[in-house]
This record gives C-alpha cells, structure tokens and sequence, in this order.
C-alpha cells in the first residue's frame, strides 16, 4: 500500500497515518462526551483537525501531479550482431505493461529499467528514419528517430 516499486511513498504514508490519528480523536471525543452526559451526542469537528486534513489530503493530490515525469531518450545503441537495440534515457519507471513501438510495430523488450530498456529486434528491419516510441504505462510516452541518437556496434565490448 505504501510501497510503489520498491520506493516508500511518503505522500500515502502520511496520508494514511493522519487519517488513523483523525479517526482516534475524533472516536476519544465521541467517547468523552458519551461518558460525561451519558447520552449519545455527535460531537463537533475541531477546525484545526479539518485544517490539517484538508493539508495532508492537498500534499498527497501535490504529489500525485509531481510524479508524471516525462520519458527521456538520451541514447540508442544498436547490436546488430546480437539483433538488439539498447535505449538508455530517464524516467522510464518500472511499470507492469509498457510496450516499445518500431514504426508502428510493437517489439518486445528483455529488460526494463527506470533508465534502460533493451529491445529484441530479431523481426523489425531499422531503416534511415525508423521511429521508436516508448510508452509507460500510465500513457506518458515519448518518440524518438532511432538514427538520430544511434551509435551502432558489432559486440565492440558492449554488453547489455
């Protein structure tokens, strides 16, 4: 609940902890003024609980809209020899489903890290002015020309 990726998500955390301590004061109110006239009163919310609230709420929508970062293709390296195509970048995240496209065709990948994706490119001819599109999960995606940051190799010493 708490944990996105391997990350703590301190936004739910703290949502969650100030909900649990709301409800506590707001039961121990309930309990007190129970106990003191001995008849069931709703008692009334203290403004500087429904402040605080509506500032944990407002820090964890804050940080929902914080956490679309775009997709970043810094490089592409090609294997030809071992048909793979090597995408380093940012914010690629770590997501259940994302697909990589080749001009339109979608191409499976073998790894997929937040700043590193490698492609099998076995069935997909890379011509002069093929586009590759990287799409997360979340619909953020990002294209670039494969030749336009491409450095081509034939198992020169890089292994990915």
């Amino acid at each position: 609940m708490f944990i996105e990726f391997g990350n703590i998500k301190l936004t739910r955390l703290q949502l969650f902890a100030w909900t649990w301590i709301s409800i506590t004061i707001y039961l121990l109110n309930f309990f007190i003024y129970f106990s003191a006239q001995n008849v069931i009163l709703i008692p009334d919310i203290d403004s500087t609980l429904v402040i605080l609230t509506g500032l944990s709420i407002a820090s964890y929508l804050g940080g929902k809209m914080i956490a679309k970062a775009p997709v970043v293709i810094d490089r592409v390296i090609e294997d030809k020899g071992a048909h793979k195509l090597l995408i380093l970048g940012r914010n690629f995240g770590y997501y259940l489903a994302p697909m990589i496209f080749i001009d339109n065709a979608e191409v499976k990948w073998r790894l997929w890290t937040n700043n590193r994706i490698v492609v099998d490119i076995d069935e997909v001819q890379i011509e002069e002015n093929s586009v590759l599109e990287v799409l997360r999960e979340d619909n953020i995606c990002t294209t670039k020309k494969i030749r336009e940051a491409n450095i081509s190799c034939d198992r020169a010493g890089i292994s990915f």
